[in-house]
């Protein structure tokens, strides 16, 4: 008696492909890639980004928004350009730079209490912002 009945019949399911090595390479071949790698100053991509909003996190409340598409450029040492935009039309709807030390984000799109252009520092850690721009008051305090 087998104990696979227990639990009814079996389905059969698709399992990806397990991915096999493209390439066989020695020590010295891998020694060249990684330096070859390692030269490289630059490089640019697109991306798929999911923005969420999680100020509600504790009670248990996160809202998505749609996805938005982009396009990056890395640059040793630490820089970074992104953009985002509408999905197939391409409009940018916020740009994004950063030297490594600082950063300048620059909302594009929405009412004007959300289009803004805002710099910082990347070392900082940055209170959450109201819609208006400013620090939420603390109304638990006294006085």
């Amino acid at each position: 008696m087998s104990g696979c009945g227990l639990f009814g019949a079996s389905t059969k399911i698709q399992v990806p492909q397990l991915l096999t090595p493209l390439a066989e390479a020695n020590k010295s071949q891998l020694i060249a890639e990684i330096n070859r790698l390692a030269a490289l100053r630059s490089i640019h991509g697109r991306v798929d980004i999911q923005f969420e909003d999680t100020s509600f996190a504790v009670a248990g409340i996160a809202e998505k928004y749609k996805q938005a598409d982009g396009t990056v450029t890395l640059q040793r040492p630490g820089k970074v350009y992104l953009i985002v935009q509408v999905p197939f039309i391409a409009k940018d709807i916020a740009q994004m730079t950063s030297d490594g030390e600082h950063f300048r984000v620059a909302v594009l799109v929405g009412d004007e209490k959300y289009k803004r252009f805002v710099r910082g520092t990347n070392s900082a850690t940055y209170e959450k912002l109201d819609t208006n721009g400013t620090a939420p008051t603390d109304q638990t305090k006294d006085g």
